[in-house]
């Protein structure tokens, strides 16, 4: 049997960091809502949306890895596989 070639990754890259921008954004916004909506009860102000802090936090994260990280990571693969 032979092996396939190698053809790139499995997934495209946005779809990587799509999913741990969710996977972030989701935990540390649910944890900042908790924060938010404590310090709004103390406050006496009203409580924002318990959506809305995770929304934002995903898709900062997303624009920033996507941006910079991603673009730097794949700048250096590039650069290691490419020959002598």
């Amino acid at each position: 049997m032979r092996r396939r070639a190698w053809s790139g990754p499995a997934t495209p890259g946005w779809l990587r960091t799509a999913a741990l921008s969710l996977l972030l954004g989701g935990l540390f916004g649910m944890a900042g809502s908790v924060v938010l909506a404590f310090l709004a009860r103390v406050l006496g102000r009203p409580v924002p949306p318990v959506y809305a802090m995770p929304v934002v936090l995903t898709a900062v994260y997303f624009l920033v890895g996507r941006f910079t990280l991603a673009a730097a990571w794949n700048r250096r693969a590039r650069q290691l596989v490419k020959p002598f």
